[in-house]
Protein backbone atom coordinates (compact mmCIF):
# COMPACT_ATOMS: atom_id res chain seq x y z
CA UNK A 1 0.00 0.00 0.00
CA UNK A 2 1.59 3.21 -0.89
CA UNK A 3 1.28 6.60 1.34
CA UNK A 4 -0.43 4.32 3.89
CA UNK A 5 0.31 6.94 6.76
CA UNK A 6 2.62 10.03 6.08
CA UNK A 7 4.05 9.05 2.87
CA UNK A 8 5.25 5.91 4.24
CA UNK A 9 4.61 2.41 2.65
CA UNK A 10 3.46 -0.71 4.20
CA UNK A 11 4.20 -4.03 2.84
CA UNK A 12 3.33 -7.69 3.67
CA UNK A 13 3.64 -10.85 2.27
CA UNK A 14 1.32 -13.89 3.08
CA UNK A 15 0.47 -17.47 1.99
CA UNK A 16 -1.95 -18.65 0.24
CA UNK A 17 -3.47 -20.47 3.23
CA UNK A 18 -3.50 -17.48 5.02
CA UNK A 19 -4.89 -15.12 1.89
CA UNK A 20 -7.45 -18.22 1.46
CA UNK A 21 -8.64 -18.22 5.81
CA UNK A 22 -8.81 -14.13 5.44
CA UNK A 23 -10.85 -14.30 2.50
CA UNK A 24 -13.05 -17.21 3.82
CA UNK A 25 -16.50 -15.29 3.76
CA UNK A 26 -16.11 -13.75 0.60
CA UNK A 27 -15.08 -16.76 -1.01
CA UNK A 28 -18.38 -18.04 0.28
CA UNK A 29 -20.32 -15.33 -0.52
CA UNK A 30 -19.45 -15.48 -4.17
CA UNK A 31 -21.54 -18.95 -4.05
CA UNK A 32 -24.43 -17.64 -2.07
CA UNK A 33 -24.80 -14.56 -5.10
CA UNK A 34 -24.28 -17.08 -8.25
CA UNK A 35 -26.62 -19.16 -6.34
CA UNK A 36 -29.25 -16.34 -6.17
CA UNK A 37 -28.58 -14.85 -9.52
CA UNK A 38 -29.63 -18.89 -10.77
CA UNK A 39 -32.72 -18.87 -8.50
CA UNK A 40 -34.06 -15.44 -9.95
CA UNK A 41 -33.31 -16.82 -13.40
CA UNK A 42 -35.78 -19.47 -12.59
CA UNK A 43 -32.51 -21.65 -14.11
CA UNK A 44 -31.02 -24.56 -11.78
CA UNK A 45 -26.72 -25.19 -12.24
CA UNK A 46 -27.86 -27.87 -14.02
CA UNK A 47 -29.05 -25.98 -17.01
CA UNK A 48 -26.04 -24.30 -17.57
CA UNK A 49 -23.97 -25.41 -20.21
CA UNK A 50 -20.97 -23.13 -19.90
CA UNK A 51 -19.64 -20.95 -16.68
CA UNK A 52 -17.48 -18.13 -18.31
CA UNK A 53 -15.00 -15.96 -15.76
CA UNK A 54 -14.71 -12.71 -15.88
CA UNK A 55 -13.54 -9.81 -13.05
CA UNK A 56 -9.80 -9.67 -11.53
CA UNK A 57 -10.65 -12.30 -8.66
CA UNK A 58 -11.90 -14.89 -11.13
CA UNK A 59 -8.14 -15.21 -11.36
CA UNK A 60 -8.11 -16.23 -7.77
CA UNK A 61 -7.30 -20.46 -7.72
CA UNK A 62 -9.94 -20.72 -4.59
CA UNK A 63 -12.63 -19.43 -6.71
CA UNK A 64 -12.37 -21.30 -9.28
CA UNK A 65 -12.47 -24.65 -7.34
CA UNK A 66 -15.70 -23.45 -5.44
CA UNK A 67 -17.24 -22.44 -8.74
CA UNK A 68 -15.98 -25.57 -10.78
CA UNK A 69 -17.58 -27.88 -7.29
CA UNK A 70 -20.57 -25.66 -7.34
CA UNK A 71 -21.36 -26.35 -11.00
CA UNK A 72 -20.73 -30.17 -9.79
CA UNK A 73 -17.16 -30.30 -11.54
CA UNK A 74 -17.94 -28.30 -14.66
CA UNK A 75 -14.75 -26.96 -16.35
CA UNK A 76 -14.74 -23.51 -16.07
CA UNK A 77 -13.81 -21.34 -19.79
CA UNK A 78 -11.01 -19.32 -18.97
CA UNK A 79 -10.16 -18.56 -22.42
CA UNK A 80 -11.45 -15.30 -22.68
CA UNK A 81 -9.15 -12.70 -20.87
CA UNK A 82 -11.60 -12.26 -17.19
CA UNK A 83 -10.21 -8.01 -17.13
CA UNK A 84 -11.78 -7.65 -20.56
CA UNK A 85 -14.42 -9.75 -20.48
CA UNK A 86 -16.93 -7.53 -18.36
CA UNK A 87 -16.23 -4.70 -21.29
Amino acid sequence: MDDLADQEDFSEDISRAKFEEICFDLFNSCITKTDEALKESGLDKSQIDEVILCGGSSKIPRIRKILQDFFNGKILNTSINPDEAVA
